[in-house]
């Protein structure tokens, strides 16, 4: 009965030796919690830059510029020596067109596209230009060699406008008096960036 009694209380001390080794905890066990902690933290990083593309979509619609004018009589005689005054708009979404001095002031760094359709009569042939802060970006003729009453001209052009920039049409040269009529002169923004900085002197 005492070999008996010894050898139950040496099986019990050797299976329990046994189950304290095989629970031991290994060192590249991950604690529960900090999986859910990191989890959790990658899910908040992916909302917070879904919010950021999402501000910076709201930010782009919000500070949209485009504009549509044109001259509200039917003909007029070409200014010579300052900005084509279009004076009826159609639209001016960031209100950066002035109607009353006809210049366009850029409320942002970006990319600008400005677009100018004249129509002229036959006899009559003035070269126009689009200028950003006095300088031609592009010019254009109206002149022609067919007999038509009335003819017209196109243009436009893709500039990089610093915030406080200014665009205009202006006449360049103009032989004979010219009557313009029609129109429309338009500008809109490819690529503009609200950046907060003003114009670099």
């Amino acid at each position: 009965m005492k070999i008996l009694v010894t050898i139950a209380v040496h099986f019990l001390l050797v299976t329990g030796t046994t189950s304290k080794a095989s629970i031991k905890k290994r060192s590249d066990d991950t604690n529960p919690l900090t999986a859910v902690v990191q989890q959790l933290s990658a899910e908040v990083a992916q909302l917070k830059a879904s919010l950021s593309a999402h501000e910076a979509r709201l930010v782009s619609l919000e500070h949209r510029v485009a504009f549509r004018a044109q001259f509200s009589a039917g003909t007029l005689i070409a200014p010579t020596s300052s900005a084509y005054k279009f004076d009826q708009v159609i639209f001016n979404d960031g209100k950066a067109y002035d109607p009353i001095s006809g210049i366009f002031t850029a409320p942002y760094q970006g990319v600008y596209l400005f677009t100018f359709q004249i129509f002229t009569h036959a006899a009559e042939r003035p070269l126009i230009d689009i200028k950003v802060n006095g300088n031609i970006v592009t010019r254009m003729s109206a002149a022609t060699a067919q007999a038509n009453p009335e003819k017209s001209a196109v243009t436009s052009v893709l500039v990089k406008l610093l915030q406080g920039d200014r665009v205009w049409v202006e006449t360049a040269y103009n032989k004979d008096t010219t009557d313009i009529f029609g129109g429309p002169y338009e500008g809109k923004e490819i690529n503009a960036q609200n950046t907060g900085e003003d114009k670099e002197e």
